[in-house]
């Protein structure tokens, strides 16, 4: 604490001033004291202790001086303390909500929201890799669409470039780039407006750390996807579990009574599929499976419901399908499963589909439809098999029991297999 500041100096002044009227009597014979010294010893006391007074306010003049510049670091140095406690306030909010956040939606809405505040009057953009293929995610430059068609696959070129030889910024037009890697892999790049040679060191740091961040996020999103999809998908054929499928099935009759639309069923398994299994074992069962469900991903809509529901067992769901065009896709479904040819250790080999169809029109139970396509593929495999039937051919059989068609697979087709049915 300094006891005199500068708007006390008139005040010691005056002090001064007052202190050598005061003392003037005394200043005077103290100086006739030091003449009398001088003269009796020979000696120039006043100049000496003149100067001596010179230079002792010469060193509290730069004491003084120092001390206005260690206070002037100071301040300087907890204004910037203050300021990086509160981006690190403003980090651990941010990072507290990508945190939570477990889809591309609502990283969005907390990029939207947190990244103007850590960048204030800086214009950012996100792209991250996804299923393979890049993708913006988030720009806040104006008319920025233009700028994406020529440079987005510069900047994704560039970020496996700087990714491959450790993570660094690096300049791409009038942005800097800054990859987002996590777990040795680049999940996007994050770009900051600015055509400066260099950013300055605090704002590096800052992307830098909102840069780990959303990698982490980003990463997140990724796996939380990937197990989300795992628990509803099968993995070899990609098509929808049985649960998940009976859910999308509820929907789906909700919505039909709702618009008053039809929905259709398909049911169909591969006939003779355990004799493949027991011929050239589970891996060529298992490569049957997998193509038929690439071939599924191909033959039907998006928004149709692919589901493996049994071993070889599969159900489509088709929404908005009256019955002739049920029945059109299924004959056509199943002329491509003929067709189908896997090659395996030098042999070419295929199976056929025995399917059976059904439509409902506002059907309430779902379980009751996937009865009605199970007797209908159960009519499909009495009739000859690799043929189509529908719940309304009059020849279904509601007793016959799985194990029943599991006996006839493993004795293969009947004679009569060949015949083909409309």
């Amino acid at each position: 604490m300094h006891l005199i500041v500068r708007r006390d100096a008139p005040l010691a002044a005056t002090l001064v001033c007052a202190a050598l009227v005061v003392f003037q009597q005394s200043i005077r014979s103290l100086l006739t004291f030091a003449r009398q010294v001088e003269g009796s010893y020979n000696l120039d006391l006043v100049p000496g202790l003149v100067i001596l007074l010179v230079m002792f306010a010469f060193h509290q003049y730069g004491k003084f001086q120092e001390s206005k510049r260690l206070a002037a670091t100071a301040a300087t140095e907890a204004l910037q303390l203050r300021e990086r406690a509160r981006e690190l306030e403003q980090l651990s909010r941010c990072g507290q909500v990508l945190g939570r956040a477990l889809s591309l939606d609502a990283l969005r809405v907390a990029i939207w929201r947190y990244i103007p505040e850590l960048l204030p009057e800086t214009d950012t953009w996100l792209a991250l890799v996804r299923d393979g293929h890049w993708e913006v995610l988030a720009d806040t430059r104006p008319d920025s669409e233009h700028w994406w068609e020529q440079h987005l696959d510069e900047v994704a070129r560039a970020a496996d470039e700087s990714a491959n030889g450790g993570p660094s910024p690096f300049a791409c037009q009038t942005c800097w780039c800054y990859p987002l890697v996590a777990q040795d892999g680049v999940v996007g790049v994050l770009g900051v407006a600015s055509t400066d040679a260099q950013l300055p060191a605090g704002l590096h740091r800052l992307i830098e750390a909102l840069g780990s961040l959303l990698a982490i996020a980003i990463r997140n999103i990724q796996l939380f996807a990937q197990v989300k999809n795992e628990s509803t998908h099968d993995p070899l054929t990609g098509c929808v579990r049985r649960a998940p499928a009976a859910e999308m099935l509820a929907t789906e009759l909700r919505r039909s009574r709702r618009i008053r639309s039809a929905v259709s069923a398909i049911m169909f398994d591969l006939d003779g599929f355990k004799q493949v299994n027991d011929e050239h074992g589970h891996q060529c069962g298992d490569r049957f499976l997998a193509d038929i469900g690439r071939l599924l991903l191909h033959h039907m809509r998006t928004s149709d419901i692919k589901c493996r529901y049994g071993g070889d067992e599969f159900l489509l769901i088709l929404p908005e399908t009256p019955a002739a065009g049920a029945r059109q896709v299924a004959e056509s479904l199943r002329v491509a499963v003929s067709a189908l040819v896997v090659p395996w250790r030098g042999q070419q080999l295929n199976v056929t589909a025995s399917i059976g169809v059904v439509t409902g029109v506002g059907e309430i139970d779902g379980e009751q439809l996937i009865a009605r396509a199970d007797r209908a593929l159960y009519a499909a495999k009495r009739a000859g098999r690799d043929c189509v039937r529908s719940d309304d051919s009059g020849d279904a059989s509601e007793s016959e029991a799985p194990a029943a068609r599991d006996r006839r697979d493993a004795q293969g087709p009947p004679a009569d297999a060949s015949r083909k049915c409309a």
